[in-house]
């Protein structure tokens, strides 16, 4: 319960008193459903439709990078749970110093990357899931953050030696390894879309019109 209002609280903050929703009760019949097989898990809640209209206005919404300043759309990063926003370019360096760190700091934040304003610089925002860097970095840079928690987790393995610690490395190698995927395919559709989709483009030879707006 405590996992589940620390996800869904700063959501639900942001929803507008007594705004009408057809879908409040059934999200609520799925939080407090008896049987455990069927009931939401916060993660899963958030996207569930009543907080649509939520997810879509943060898309649209610009915001200053925290680090270089520049005008940030949601999607072209990502936002800590504290609300300051971080450009794809600076995330993916903060990330790559993070994962630079010594054994010792990478153990005490578990591999986790938290907000560039972390620390001496106030936010106290919990660190980014790995959703939040899958979307907000770039192939290469979630990849090497994928290597980074590998490494994490192979040391505390070897170390362990034991079949429970064994299971459970790959069981997160397998899963962070299936986000990298998603997180490609996301990429490639984008630049599909971009490239093939958007563009005015001559049917017989495919060049772009010069014009095209």
């Amino acid at each position: 319960l405590g996992r589940t209002r620390a996800l869904l609280g700063p959501a639900c903050s942001e929803i507008p008193a007594g705004a009408p929703s057809p879908d409040v009760a059934n999200l609520v019949r799925a939080l407090t459903a008896e049987a455990e097989a069927v009931r939401l898990s916060a993660e899963a809640a958030l996207l569930h439709p009543f907080f649509r209209p939520l997810i879509e206005a943060k898309k649209a919404t610009v915001s200053a990078c925290c680090v270089c300043k520049k005008a940030t759309r949601f999607e072209d990063g990502t936002l800590c749970n504290e609300g300051h926003a971080t450009c794809r370019t600076c995330l993916d360096a903060h990330v790559k110093c993070c994962g630079d760190d010594d054994l010792r700091a990478l153990r005490l934040r578990e591999g986790r990357v938290l907000c560039p304003r972390g620390g001496v610089l106030g936010c106290s925002a919990s660190p980014f899931s790995d959703k939040d860097l899958a979307s907000g970095m770039s192939s290469a840079g979630f990849a090497g953050y994928v290597k980074v928690r590998g490494r994490l987790l192979a040391t505390e393995t070897r170390e362990e030696v034991n079949p429970e610690a064994q299971k459970r490395l790959q069981a997160e190698q397998q899963r962070l390894a299936a986000l990298e995927q998603a997180q490609r395919k996301v990429l490639a559709a984008r630049k599909h879309i971009e490239d093939e989709i958007l563009p005015c483009k001559c049917p017989r030879c495919l060049a772009p019109y010069l014009d095209a707006p």
